[in-house]
C-alpha cells in the first residue's frame, strides 16, 4: 500500500491555481470556495509530521496574493472573476489583507507542530 498524499496535495494546489479566476458566491463573498477548501485542509487527518497542510496555506496566500491585483493574472472567456466583481473596494483589500494574516498565523502553527515532531525524533535543524 502507498500514500495517496502526492497526488492528493498536487491535485490541491491545482485546484487553487484554478480559483485564482473563478468568481466568489454572489452572496457568500469573494473566497466562499477557498474557505471551503481550507476547512476540509484543516479537518483532513494527514499523515503525522506531513507539511502538506502548511505548503496548502502558502498556495492559499499565493492565490490572495494575485486577488489583490488590479486585474488578475487570467481569466476565463466570458466570466467576470472577482478582480472585476469585488476588486478596488476597502472591503474586498480588508478581507484579503486579514484572510493572508490568518493564514500566515495557520502556516506558522504548522511549522510549529513539525519542529516539535523533529525535536521528538531528535532532528536537528538550523532554523
Amino acid at each position: 500500500m502507498r500514500s495517496s498524499e502526492p497526488e492528493l496535495a498536487e491535485f490541491i494546489h491545482d485546484f487553487i491555481a484554478t480559483l485564482v479566476a473563478v468568481p466568489g458566491h454572489p452572496e457568500l463573498g469573494p473566497f466562499y470556495l477557498l474557505r471551503g477548501l481550507q476547512k476540509v485542509v484543516q479537518e483532513y487527518p494527514w499523515p503525522e509530521g506531513t507539511a502538506v497542510r502548511g505548503e496548502v496555506y502558502v498556495s492559499m496566500i499565493a492565490l490572495l496574493a494575485a486577488s489583490a491585483q488590479s486585474s488578475l493574472p487570467y481569466q476565463y472567456a466570458k466570466v467576470d472573476g472577482n478582480d472585476v466583481l469585488y476588486g478596488g473596494t476597502y472591503e474586498y483589500e480588508q478581507e484579503i489583507q486579514e484572510y493572508i494574516h490568518e493564514l500566515i498565523q495557520l502556516t506558522l502553527d504548522e511549522i510549529a507542530i513539525l519542529r516539535k515532531k523533529q525535536k521528538e525524533f531528535g532532528v536537528r535543524t538550523n532554523y
